[in-house]
């Protein structure tokens, strides 16, 4: 049996009384250039996903301590190939709410993975985002936050 990898992805938010932005992540050149969510593996140093997660907010965008975070949004599975393996993933999906005043910073050098941002509508994130998985997900997330209005 083949060992299955554990990923995170973190769908970013902040609302004010009147409307709700998400977070999109341009991935560098070399990355293929797709717009995305936070994303990432899980790692030794992990204690679990919800530290994977705080990690990955913390190394990607610069923020260490969101404003909330709402777990179990989804979960879903793939295969990539990868020279002459396949290796299997388990993507768990987090929604996180920052302040409006929260500011990102991308990471860089030498581990730099996205050359840009955008704050923009649900609309503007659905067709931003390459994957079913991911709209999926936004949909989840943005119809629950529908009922808080």
């Amino acid at each position: 049996m083949s060992q299955t990898y554990q990923k995170i992805q973190a769908i970013i938010f902040r609302k004010n009384s009147v409307s709700i932005e998400y977070l999109a992540l341009k991935r560098t050149p070399q990355k293929k250039g797709i717009w995305q969510p936070v994303t990432g593996n899980k790692d030794n140093s992990d204690k679990d996903l919800l530290s994977c997660l705080q990690r990955e907010i913390k190394e990607e965008i610069g923020i260490r301590s969101p404003k909330r975070i709402i777990e179990n949004i989804s979960s879903f599975s793939y295969l990539r190939k990868e020279e002459e393996s396949e290796k299997k993933f388990e993507e768990h999906v987090f929604a996180v709410e920052l302040d409006y005043k929260q500011t990102i910073s991308l990471q860089q050098e030498p581990y730099r993975e996205h050359e840009d941002y955008l704050w923009t509508s649900y609309d503007g994130v659905f067709e931003l985002f390459e994957f079913a998985e991911q709209r999926e997900a936004l949909n989840k997330i943005h119809q629950i936050l529908l009922k808080e209005f």
